[in-house]
């Protein structure tokens, strides 16, 4: 599901590369963790930085994940930030306006955002698969254009 904002959003292909990759926190507090509680909930955080001088758009994704029974118990935390290093052509035509003002469109932030929760999703799999977690962590179905404005500007 899009939006009912507009029917067609304009789509703006930005070309760019993985420039890194950067596992900024995980933690496993087995404390909190149930495992015979099946009905587990994520609660998921983004934001968006911008390195104008090397053409960057970084995304950084925090995943908690609790039972939902005991939701103030967080027994899963994973943060990861990708780094997008944006074509030099398309830095300067489709994305910087007037005085070095950075304009990311909703539809090229929402393509950042899923590449990084896709992202976390495999760092959550991989540090959890050999801990008693395993199996459990995993994010839901985000829609990541339902938190994302209409453009963002750095």
């Amino acid at each position: 599901m899009l939006t009912d904002k507009a029917p067609n959003p304009p789509q703006v292909a930005v070309g760019f590369r993985i420039s890194d990759i950067e596992t900024r926190q995980y933690a496993f507090l087995p404390q909190h963790f149930v495992p015979d509680d099946p009905a587990i909930a994520g609660n998921l955080s983004l934001q968006f930085f911008c390195d104008k001088e090397r053409h960057t758009l970084i995304v950084s994704a925090l995943a908690q994940l609790v039972h939902e029974q005991r939701p103030s118990d967080v027994f899963m935390v994973a943060e990861v930030a990708c780094s997008f290093a944006i074509l030099p052509d398309d830095w300067n035509t489709k994305l910087v306006r007037g005085e070095e003002k950075i304009i990311l469109p909703r539809m090229a932030a929402a393509h950042f955002a899923m590449l990084t929760v896709g992202t976390l999703r495999g760092v959550l799999h991989s540090k959890a698969q050999n801990s008693i977690a395993a199996g459990h962590a995993i994010l839901q179905a985000i829609d990541v254009l339902s938190v994302l404005p209409d453009e963002m500007q750095f």
